[in-house]
């Protein structure tokens, strides 16, 4: 049951954890393989299920469909004997409505754990045309090993009945039932279930059923739904029911708290307090703490440590560091934990055993401590939640040292500094395992420490044209310094510097790192300092007058956005969050003048002062930003939205420079600006960096003449060859080497096929003195391919009494790939047409076999026309850069033809998108086309999950950008490409009535494809 703790970030598996994994699998197979048909069956219903009449006839809310199926009956019914044994019965009815639903309902899987389940398979039925059809005996029914957990380092031996449906269609009902027999026997048969009762899509009909064979009393609630649940008995059982017909359907609102549910639920639990929560768990955390290898562990920290705040921190970090993360969750292994001296041997343990460890140790140093049950998902939801033995998935510590109560985690990792300074989670609420504790205990303390302290140093040089050097020191604390360590770890030092260096030039286009990024750990006050260093060239922004802007980014991105202003839920915030950014300007030049300031925003839910002063040429911006709550209440919205307003509006500085008025420049300062939302620092960045520039347009323009003047000096001595070709007597066709004719072919991309044909039309029109046009039919060679080889076997026959040339059905099927070939290269919207080149020529070579075969007795013709002379040589430099921009284009280098996502873009090209502000580093590009003949940085059109943008490089005003976010869309038109040969034109309308374009490739019609999400997500937010 119990999960990896949130903040520990997730190992990756090592080969001795491989072969680990290997073994378990190889051993729980042979110990379950000989009962595995015990453990899966195929039975009748059993008798004390409660049959359900279903309505198939009734209309389906078609607009509220997502995934395909229609929900017509969720039914659940559990029943419970007087000794705890249990059984589960389930029975889903599902409406199949579109393509999407023929895919998620063709398969089911079934989950179980073989150590206490068995599952028995009653029904699977189709119904069609009101005739119903057992699927039974004709899918594909197996066993699979799910674990899904794995890649959290926990193994817990679960398997899945895994069933895939033949001959599913839409309009489809699916009918199937199966019951599982059995439950963990760590719960010693406490019941406890719950189920959710509201969907985000249509239910028709729920039911829940519980059949109570105990003495002892239910524990049954009902949450956000006005309705009782029914009781009643049903021969020895007390039977409870709940009943609904298409219940409201809710859809969570983004940006909500976990701890806020407004969703309903039934629980069901035998356990009538937390008391008896602690009753049933406790046991399972107690054992013998006298043994050696806990004692020397004790020992080696007393004598190392004498506070005993030290030996605390000593205790946690052997069992963070020593014990590796690792849980084996079989059975009763999902909640019984490990004896402390056997996780010391193993070296590994999930969190149960590891809080096991590190309470045995802290008992060793006569320390007072338990095991504190927790859920790291419901947290503050759990108060208002039923006691109940399945209310948690993680364990901590609860530590009690100089009368305070300290919440650790020995499953976070690089957790560094004294008692005091140490990350304790704050869950909301814990269940403490202590001998008569009765209820749950608020996890009151807040995190004092954690913070984020940045400083920007830019030393600025002389001249209006002048570099800065940028130096930036951050101070991670708390929990920010093992969430950093955490990143560096799994990310790599030479990743984030790239990352870093892409942040800051989204502010300073033209910035380079200077160095790599260094960092520093602090093991005794756990701070961790890195230090980035960075050159500005030309580091003030020109324009009618010099200007630069600072804007402390982590701290207006620490107020988010409201992306669902009418809402009837909580807004969460991040909380504990406190951050200090500075920036320290530092001139060469005098003449500066800056007036000391200082602003405050102070409300309920958070704390905001900037302070500006300025001294010895010194400018220093000082920015503190406290978060004070977790969530924003959903009445307060407004409030909350007026009060980031304030925010944005003065977390921000700006300087002009007017360079022309006083020798010693005069300056303004800004800090009233009010920023827009889609654009983090809406900082306007020029530079000299112009992919269109006059230089590569030069370029362009001589690349064409280049191909003009080759081309020329081609036909020029193809005609002057053509003259002085000699003439060859017995030469019959146009002989030529199968080399040569397939390097040609393919090279000229079919072109070489023409003149082929056309000098083999020639040689017929003049041996056979016919009133042709050899030049259309080498054009034209989809209508006289198979003309040309029946005249080859034609030829044949007449020469050598037979056929010798190729089979007439041969030449059939040659004509029709050739046609094939043909549409593909000319109808199907795929870059993948370019094939044909390389297959088209194959379909020559018989009848060029056949000419060549003719012609061997002359091998003057055979030579001359095989001979490589300059014009094959030019035609050669002449195709060749075409190949080579085809292929760039498929490898990215170059502007795709085709709709493309973010990863067929090049990480260059991103660090360049990010630079001009197109997006962010933490944006994702859903659907990207780029119009560009050589670089998507000349043009491009796409859109994220929050924003769509199109970018283009104007001739004369530079680079051009337009972005909306989706909320501000108040309309996109759509004008469809009837061709690949042309872009799709979608029109995005503002609020405000203005409106940008969007060209969109229809090649793999990759444009209906792009609209249908740009609007899937638009509709999202509208």
């Amino acid at each position: 049951m119990y999960k990896s703790s949130p903040f520990k970030l997730p190992i990756f598996k090592s080969l001795i954890s491989l072969v680990f994994y290997i073994f378990i699998c190889t051993f729980s197979y042979q110990a379950i393989g000989k009962k595995l048909h015990e453990a899966v069956s195929i039975e009748q219903q059993p008798d004390w299920v409660e049959s359900r009449k279903v309505v198939l006839n009734s209309p389906i809310p078609v607009d509220e469909i997502s995934g395909g199926v229609f929900y017509r009956l969720v039914d659940n019914q559990v029943k419970v004997e007087s000794d705890g044994s249990r059984a589960t019965f389930s029975r889903y009815v599902e409406t199949v409505v579109n393509q999407t639903g023929v895919e998620s309902s063709s398969q089911i899987n079934l989950n179980f754990d073989p150590s206490y389940h068995t599952l028995h398979f009653h029904s699977l039925d189709i119904i069609r045309n009101g005739k119903r059809i057992s699927k039974i005996d004709s899918s594909n029914i197996s066993v699979v090993n799910r674990e899904s957990d794995l890649s959290n380092q926990i193994y817990n031996g679960s398997l899945s009945l895994n069933i895939i449906i033949d001959d599913l269609q839409t309009g489809d009902v699916l009918d199937y039932s199966y019951s599982k027999v059995g439950a963990n026997p760590v719960y010693k048969g406490i019941f406890s279930y719950s189920r959710s009762i509201n969907w985000s899509v249509p239910v028709q009909n729920q039911f829940v059923r519980i059949l109570w064979g105990k003495d002892k009393p239910l524990n049954v609630k009902l949450t956000n739904l006005d309705k009782a649940v029914k009781q009643s008995n049903w021969k020895e059982y007390k039977q409870y029911q709940v009943s609904l017909n298409f219940e409201t359907t809710i859809n969570r609102p983004s940006q909500s708290p976990n701890w806020y549910d407004s969703y309903a639920h039934v629980y069901f639990n035998e356990s009538q307090s937390w008391g008896d929560v602690v009753n049933w768990a406790e046991p399972m955390y107690s054992f013998d703490l006298d043994h050696d290898s806990i004692n020397d562990v004790v020992n080696t920290i007393k004598n190392t440590y004498s506070g005993k705040d030290q030996q605390i921190v000593a205790a946690l970090k052997y069992v963070q560091d020593e014990i590796r993360y690792f849980g084996i969750e079989m059975g009763e292994n999902s909640h019984m934990p490990t004896a402390p001296e056997e996780t010391m041997k193993l070296k590994y343990g999930d969190c149960k055993d590891k809080v096991v460890l590190f309470l045995s140790l802290l008992a060793g140093l006569d320390i007072e401590a338990y095991p504190a049950l927790v859920n790291t998902d419901d947290t503050k939801l759990l108060k208002s939640l039923p006691p109940g033995v399945g209310r948690f998935d993680h364990v901590i510590a609860n530590v009690f040292y100089k009368g305070k109560q300290l919440w650790l985690d020995p499953t976070m990792s690089n957790q560094f500094g004294q008692l005091a300074e140490l990350y304790q989670p704050n869950f909301g609420y814990a269940l403490v395992l202590k001998k008569g504790q009765s209820d749950l205990t608020e996890m009151l303390n807040v995190d004092q420490y954690s913070k984020l302290a940045i400083t920007e140093t830019y030393s600025v040089g002389f001249g209006d044209d002048a570099d800065a050097i940028l130096a930036v020191d951050t101070e991670y604390y708390g929990h920010e310094a093992t969430l950093f360590l955490n990143r560096v770890e799994r990310d790599g030092k030479a990743a984030m510097s790239e990352d870093f260096e892409i942040y800051y030039q989204g502010f300073f286009a033209s910035l380079l790192a200077t160095a790599g990024i260094d960092i520093k750990n602090d093991p005794i006050s756990g701070v961790v300092t890195l230090k980035e260093a960075y050159q500005i060239p030309k580091f003030w922004r020109q324009g009618d007058n010099l200007s630069t802007d600072f804007y402390p980014t982590d701290i207006r991105n620490a107020v988010k956005k409201v992306k669902e202003i009418n809402r009837t839920t909580p807004l969460s915030l991040e909380f504990p969050n406190s951050i200090n950014n500075t920036f320290i300007v530092k001139f060469a030049t005098n003449g500066w003048k800056f007036t000391d300031e200082s602003t405050l925003e102070d409300n309920e839910y958070f704390k905001f002062s900037e302070a500006v002063t300025f001294s010895n040429n010194i400018l220093t911006i000082h920015n503190e930003y406290q978060a004070k709550t977790d969530h924003v209440p959903a009445e307060k919205i407004t409030d909350y939205i007026e009060a980031r307003k304030r925010l944005r509006k003065v977390a921000y500085f700006g300087i002009t420079k007017y360079p022309d008025k006083v020798e010693n420049s005069d300056t303004s300062q800004s800090t009233d600006a009010e920023i827009t939302d889609n654009e983090t620092t809406d900082n306007e960045i020029t530079n000299n960096e112009s992919v269109d520039s006059p230089g590569k347009r030069d370029w362009a323009v001589k690349l064409v003449w280049a191909y003009i003047i080759v081309l020329t000096i081609i036909i020029i001595l193809w005609r002057q060859e053509s003259k002085k070709r000699p003439q060859f007597d017995g030469v019959v066709f146009f002989p030529i080497s199968i080399v040569k004719f397939l390097v040609l072919s393919t090279l000229t991309m079919g072109l070489f096929n023409v003149y082929w044909m056309y000098r083999n039309w020639l040689a017929i029109k003049t041996a056979h003195k016919l009133h042709i046009m050899p030049i259309v039919r080498g054009w034209f060679i989809i209508i006289w391919f198979y003309p040309f080889m029946a005249h080859l076997i034609d030829d044949s026959k007449k020469r050598f009494g037979d056929n010798r040339a190729m089979p007439v059905y041969a030449a059939i099927l040659l004509a029709v790939g050739y046609v094939v070939m043909s549409i593909i290269d000319v109808y199907v919207d795929s870059n993948y047409g370019y094939i044909t080149f390389f297959l088209t020529p194959l379909l020559f070579l018989p009848s060029l076999a056949y000419i060549n075969k003719v012609n061997e007795k002359e091998t003057q013709a055979y030579n001359y026309n095989s001979t490589w002379r300059i014009t094959t040589y030019l035609s050669i430099i002449l195709f060749a850069p075409l190949w080579i921009y085809t292929a760039a284009t498929f490898t990215n280098y170059l502007p795709n033809s085709s709709v493309v996502t973010e990863q067929d873009i090049l990480s260059s090209d991103l660090k360049y998108l990010y630079r001009k502000n197109v997006l962010s580093p933490n944006e994702t590009i859903s659907h990207f086309y780029s119009a560009g003949t050589f670089d998507v940085r000349e043009d491009g059109n796409g859109f994220t999950e929050t924003r769509v943008f199109s970018y283009w490089m104007d001739d004369d005003t530079g680079f051009q950008i337009k972005s909306a976010t989706y909320d501000k869309i108040k309309a996109i038109n759509v004008k469809q490409s009837k061709n690949a040969s042309k872009d799709t034109i979608v029109t995005i309308v503002l609020d405000d009535e203005s409106e940008f374009l969007l060209f969109v490739s229809a090649v793999d019609k990759g444009d209906i494809e792009f609209v249908d999400t740009l609007k899937l997500y638009w509709k999202k937010y509208k």
